[in-house]
């Protein structure tokens, strides 16, 4: 059954597997078979990176789990289903959506032909699917703060260790949710588009919710799309960032994921690696300044037009200020320049 470390697994199962668990995604804007996917390779790459982490058994439970962590996901949030009073929610009061995921995996993988843990012995076939189950509800947001928060005290505390199973369960939430999150540390164009990918399933349930005279939360509100960088800054700050930093501080070999403070990169060495979350922080960041100057430049024109003034914004004071300064140079500066003024 395993020699080396390695299990065994019977390829037609593996493919006829995988192909279903792609098929029972659903076509939705984020929560797709290439968001599991993704968070699938974030898995991979987070174990091939620090190899000696968790056992064989456990590494194949939560690689699986990540790939099924968000089957026949709706586009909606456990709140949206639990006030919508639905079907799933009677069945999961808690992390509806995580169970529903969870347990739609359980009816593929026990379909004739699907079950990839088919060669574990009895009692290690229980871990893969206890670690599974686990390793799919950790993904529903709303604990890891209180995860966190544990894990955090007790490494704080200089008292982690990697033979006490509760420690080893913690840090395992830990890294779901850093692989849920890994949009975070994709380059700019991967998280922008991503996350407009997000905001567009909120939009449509917060669509909904007012169509049934709810008031959907501000960041599920189309009509407060412009705080969606904001919006942004508050989550890789509140979230992400305490995400990859407990996570850093237990596996160091995950600090690339932070593309951290220049101090740590240069006392690492890893100053090469290219992943993007503080990067993506500072873009978001800069839609916000850029959003409050374009605010404060619209509201100082209001004011002007109501006391009657005449007011030039100032993007174009800069551009008639250059081109007035080139005016009195050469005939080729001028010809720029007039050039330059028509274009305006």
């Amino acid at each position: 059954i395993m020699k080396g470390g390695s299990i065994r697994f019977n390829e037609e199962t593996l493919v006829r597997f995988t192909l279903s668990i792609r098929n029972n995604y659903r076509d939705v804007p984020y929560h797709n078979w290439a968001h599991g996917f993704q968070v699938a390779h974030s898995f991979y790459t987070l174990i091939k990176t620090c190899p000696d982490v968790l056992s064989p058994i456990e590494r194949l439970a939560l690689f699986v789990g990540c790939l099924c962590h968000d089957l026949d996901h709706r586009a909606k949030t456990n709140a949206y289903m639990v006030n919508s009073k639905t079907p799933l929610a009677a069945m999961y009061s808690t992390s509806t959506m995580e169970y529903h995921h969870f347990y739609t995996a359980m009816s593929i993988m026990k379909t004739e032909g699907h079950n990839v843990f088919e060669y574990l012995p009895k009692d290690l076939y229980e871990k893969a699917i206890q670690d599974m189950k686990q390793a799919i509800i950790y993904t529903d947001l709303a604990l890891f703060f209180s995860n966190r928060a544990i894990l955090q005290k007790i490494v704080n505390e200089n008292k982690f260790s990697w033979s006490n199973p509760e420690h080893i369960m913690r840090l395992k939430g830990i890294i779901m949710t850093a692989c849920d999150l890994s949009a975070v540390i994709k380059p700019w164009h991967i998280n922008r588009r991503t996350v407009r990918q997000l905001f567009q399933e909120f939009y449509n349930q917060g669509d909904e919710e007012k169509a049934q005279s709810r008031n959907p939360l501000p960041m599920m509100d189309r009509e407060k799309a412009h705080d969606l960088p904001a919006n942004q800054v508050g989550f890789i700050m509140g979230i992400c960032l305490p995400c990859y930093e407990i996570l850093a501080r237990i596996l160091p070999n995950t600090f690339p994921m932070l593309d951290g403070t220049r101090q740590l990169a240069t006392l690492l060495d890893i100053d090469h690696y290219r992943f993007y979350i503080l990067s993506n922080l500072q873009n978001w960041s800069a839609l916000v300044a850029k959003q409050k100057a374009e605010k404060d430049e619209l509201e100082v024109l209001q004011k002007a037009n109501e006391e009657g003034e005449i007011y030039e914004p100032k993007h174009r004071k800069d551009k008639l200020k250059t081109s007035h300064s080139s005016s009195g140079n050469s005939a080729t500066k001028h010809s720029r320049s007039s050039k330059s003024s028509a274009d305006l």
